[in-house]
């Protein structure tokens, strides 16, 4: 066995899974290891792992993660009052949160009604030590408020963008690519001693954390601020105990991942609010049906729209809901002889000029973004303060 967990949970990771880029091992690595640390950390980046389609190996990576983290548990199918219950009973137990390991995203997501909303509340509170989940139990005067703690590992496993952007920015992103034919890897299910290397390289892990955790440094050097800075300072925590290598490590995969955000930079609601404006402006018009407007979108070339409702394209209802907090409505509009609900060009244009022209870093565009929030905050439900409020009487 190596002479430092880290290493041996790397070698580990590389027998059984192909990760498209070298970063990306020295990124699940630390990110195992610092499960064993939430009695001592206050954030928890979230682990997103996206394929194209199906055979990338996804589910395999969460098999990994699952027998390498501490009390890591796949799910393929649960309730938020599931994981609310689980996190709050390990957390009794043992102290640490259990490490929960969320496959088939587009169906958790997709769940009707208010599930899907509660699940990924659950997915944004629980990334601060802080974060709660609040319900009212029971009936009449017996009704009475309880607060369950939320803060737990997760990774979360999909097939193409289906992860709300509030989960994304609270996490680390790994999309993974289909296996070549020479990228061999060995057989994680069949093999009878994989399962004992596990148990062994978790107890090592346990006992590595338990010795180390009062030498968590909360302030560790990193070339990166505000939000980044809290979804990396656990991993880079994690390989400041280790040794320079793993640091050295962990700042080439914080490098390397940084360019790929500024590689693909533009939130989805303004990439559709640039879209909605370049097709008004192609057509020539002062207004456009929604119809249209959602038919172009569909059919612009390399977008995103034709597949982005769990593989499906988006609807009239998804347009509507991302323009609304840049103050963009349907209206019902005059076309020819007949009335249609649709968009006015200078509402567009308007909304464009705030927060697609505004020069980064300018006052406009601070303030643009103030009122973005402000006004999503407003349109709907929000956790605030890290809490989320449900009743769950039935």
């Amino acid at each position: 066995m190596s002479d430092h967990p880290l290493n041996a949970i790397e070698g580990f990771i590389r027998r059984f899974v192909v990760l498209p880029h070298e970063t990306d091992y020295f990124v699940v690595s630390l990110w195992i290891a610092h499960t064993y640390f939430t009695d001592a950390i206050n954030t928890t980046p979230r682990l997103a792992i996206i394929s194209p389609e199906y055979g990338c190996g996804k589910s395999r990576v969460l098999e990994v993660l699952q027998e390498l983290s501490f009390k890591g548990e796949k799910l393929d199918y649960f309730t938020r009052s599931y994981l609310m219950r689980t996190v709050d009973q390990v957390r009794t137990e043992f102290g640490k949160s259990p490490t929960l390991l969320v496959d088939e995203l587009d169906a958790v997501w997709g769940r009707k009604g208010d599930e899907g909303e509660s699940i990924r509340a659950f997915t944004n509170s629980g990334y601060r030590d802080s974060g709660f989940y609040g319900i009212t139990e029971g009936e009449g005067k017996n009704r009475k408020a309880t607060k369950f703690r939320t803060f737990a590992p997760m990774a979360l496993a999909g097939k193409g963008e289906i992860i709300p952007e509030s989960v994304t920015t609270r996490g680390i992103t790994i999309r993974l690519q289909r296996r070549k034919e020479d990228q061999r890897i060995e057989n994680f299910l069949s093999r009878k001693g994989v399962m004992v290397e596990a148990e062994e390289l978790r107890e090592w892990l346990t006992s590595w954390a338990d010795q180390i955790a009062e030498d968590l440094n909360f302030n560790p050097e990193m070339p990166v601020t505000d939000r980044d800075r809290e979804v990396w300072s656990p991993l880079f925590m994690i390989a400041e105990l280790a040794d320079e290598e793993w640091e050295e490590k962990a700042e080439k995969a914080l490098i390397y991942y940084m360019k790929s955000v500024q590689e693909d930079s533009v939130p989805r609601e303004r990439q559709l609010l640039s879209d909605t404006q370049a097709i008004i402006h192609r057509l020539g018009e002062d207004k456009i049906r929604t119809a249209i407007l959602l038919s172009e979108l569909v059919s612009l070339p390399d977008s995103e729209w034709g597949k982005l409702n769990y593989g499906n394209p988006i609807t009239e209802k998804f347009i509507a809901k991302r323009l609304k907090p840049y103050l963009i409505t349907p209206h019902n509009l005059r076309f020819g002889e007949n009335t249609f609900k649709g968009y006015l060009r200078f509402e567009v244009d308007r909304a464009c000029a705030n927060y697609l022209h505004a020069p980064s870093g300018s006052d406009t565009a601070d303030t643009a973004d103030t009122e973005l929030n402000l006004v999503a905050l407003v349109a709907g439900k929000a956790d605030l303060e890290g809490g989320w409020f449900e009743d769950e009487t039935p």
